[in-house]
């Protein structure tokens, strides 16, 4: 069973290698619908602590802030992957580095 979740691991490295930044972030949107709606990943705990930081604002506007953790949060998990597969190159590209 390991041999087979590392043989997926190694496919979705590859598969995340191959494919441009605007399909990352597509496939981050669905990830994010995913996490929202069917997974409800510590969806009761990021609610309680946005009214709990929030007390003004209203439940549409607490959903509408819940979505975009979840948006973030899928964005993070896309582009951490994606970082194995960029070249010095890329990475010199994209990333700036203040006071190392």
């Amino acid at each position: 069973m390991q041999y087979f979740i590392y043989l997926f691991f190694l496919l979705s490295i590859y598969f995340i290698y191959i494919v441009p930044f605007w399909f990352l972030y597509q496939y981050s949107s669905l990830l994010a619908l995913f996490l929202n709606y069917i997974a409800k990943y510590r969806k009761k705990i990021i609610i309680k602590n946005l009214q709990n930081s929030f007390p003004e604002k209203s439940e549409k506007e607490i959903k509408s802030i819940v979505f975009k953790v979840y948006k973030n949060l899928a964005d993070v998990v896309v582009e951490s992957f994606k970082g194995f597969t960029l070249s010095a190159n890329q990475v010199k590209k994209r990333f700036i580095i203040k006071n190392p």
